[in-house]
């Protein structure tokens, strides 16, 4: 197999199930004395960090190192690419005000992320003739590995840029904090000892490599969830062309920072998956309802037809209130009737047991609530953990929300949650759909799924 065909199988493995097939990180710490070097060569020592903040973020980012190291190099180097290599080769980093933003009307952010990165990978006028020496071992590298990347900030993290070939095929992410460790993270080890060998080709450089395999924790699987997508297109995954229609406005709105309206598209995709889950298995029209009400119904509904309808319970007063209406009748019976007994058994049946037959009630619906299986039988496990993961992210932005305010309401990664929870959904049932006998009936049909799921999520 191809190392485009590998690197597509990593990447689709990874959007499926990233917790399964985690990522490579590769820890890169210079001396002392390599990594002043660096920031010599590339002027990073009197770059003006402290200006470049998120002005509408917490004030943990303030403190938040700022990634200049692999922007600055990326841009020297692409500055060093021969003219004639230089033509259909894309921007290093395309800088321009987000569509929302010129739609409103508003000024640039002067000293947001975005002015940041254009500022670390301009392109030097006048390199001398030393530093061009120093570089060109790395220069070579670049050209043959590197040259079609482009840079693009990760929202709400100053510290850390996604670099992309659409190209080639390939994403990583480098972050940098303040000792000066870089971290570059990638779904093959190869493209992360790619930039290691670049590192060990400038001049004077010491370096101590440390490199693993990621499984958690889930923020920077998710960090890297969006950028990954990109570089495997949802053409290549999913047939359905609502669904990819989904994804596609989903992504945009992450592109244009509205991660309100981003999840609020997911949601209304899910819940249109999950009707269509809902009437191919119970053959009946589904509520229209919100994406928790309808798998809580789903779920339900799967359990009576597999199982069987619940029997009929007695409420626990039952027997109590005929107990006392017979004994109610005989008192009443009696020639010498005692008065004050049938008044209190008559007040015992008219108020206290109605009183406990509605707490008792109260407490049933509670547990019912509570011990409820949170599970649908008829998805396997990783689809039961994402829709666990939607559903309350569905809820919070089921109400109206001011597009210029939503960036406070939920963030970058719970938009990259959402949609990972999104797609699993969408190709366990692309796969699903074809493995349904739709001869053998509802109920067998039901069965199978369950043992089938079942079965898959012990794999």
């Amino acid at each position: 197999m191809e190392r485009s065909q590998l690197q597509n199988s990593d990447y689709i493995q990874f959007l499926s199930n990233p917790q399964r097939q985690g990522v490579w990180a590769i820890g890169i710490q210079p001396d002392p004395m390599s990594l002043h070097g660096i920031r010599t060569l590339l002027n990073l020592q009197e770059f003006p960090h402290y200006r470049y903040r998120y002005i509408d973020g917490d004030s943990d980012e303030f403190h938040e190192v700022p990634c200049t190291i692999i922007p600055r190099l990326f841009g020297y180097l692409h500055s060093l690419l021969p003219s004639k290599q230089k033509q259909g080769i894309p921007t290093l980093f395309p800088f321009e005000r987000a569509p929302w933003m010129l739609h409103r009307g508003m000024r640039l952010r002067r000293f947001g992320p975005s002015q940041f990165i254009h500022e670390l990978t301009k392109e030097p006028r006048n390199l001398s003739p030393a530093k061009k020496r120093a570089l060109s071992r790395a220069s070579a590298l670049f050209n043959s590995h590197f040259r079609y990347c482009t840079l693009a900030p990760v929202p709400e993290r100053l510290s850390a840029v996604d670099i992309v070939s659409h190209r080639d095929g390939f994403h990583f992410q480098a972050q940098e904090d303040a000792d000066g460790r870089i971290t570059v993270y990638s779904l093959q080890e190869d493209t992360c000892m790619l930039i290691q060998k670049v590192l060990e080709a400038l001049p004077n450089m010491r370096l101590t490599c440390e490199s693993r395999k990621l499984f958690s924790p889930e923020a920077q699987l998710l960090a890297m969830y969006m950028p990954g997508l990109s570089v495997v297109s949802p053409q290549r995954m999913l047939r359905d062309v609502t669904v990819r229609r989904t994804i596609a406005q989903a992504m945009t709105e992450v592109h244009e920072e509205r991660f309100v309206h981003a999840i609020r598209a997911i949601g209304i995709g899910a819940e249109e998956l999950i009707v269509e889950v809902y009437e191919t298995y119970l053959h009946e029209k589904a509520a229209e309802a919100p994406l928790g009400s309808l798998l809580a119904d789903l779920n339900t509904k799967v359990q009576e037809v597999a199982g069987g309808a619940k029997p009929h319970k007695k409420t626990p007063t039952s027997n109590l209130k005929k107990a006392i209406g017979t004994a109610l009748g005989t008192e009443k019976k009696k020639p010498s009737a005692n008065p004050e007994l049938c008044t209190l058994l008559e007040a015992v049946l008219q108020g206290v047991l109605p009183t406990l037959e509605q707490l008792a009630s109260s407490v049933a619906e509670i547990e019912d609530v509570t011990v409820r299986p949170q599970r649908t039988l008829v998805f396997p496990a990783h689809v039961n953990r994402s829709l666990s993961d939607l559903v309350p992210l569905r809820n919070r932005v089921s109400h109206r929300v001011d597009r210029l305010s939503s960036s406070r309401t939920v963030t970058y990664l719970e938009a990259a949650l959402a949609l990972k929870s999104y797609i699993v959904l969408s190709l366990w049932w692309q796969e699903e759909r074809q493995k349904i006998d739709y001869r053998v009936g509802m109920r067998e049909a039901i069965k199978n799924a369950i043992e089938r799921n079942r079965s898959e999520a012990e794999e």
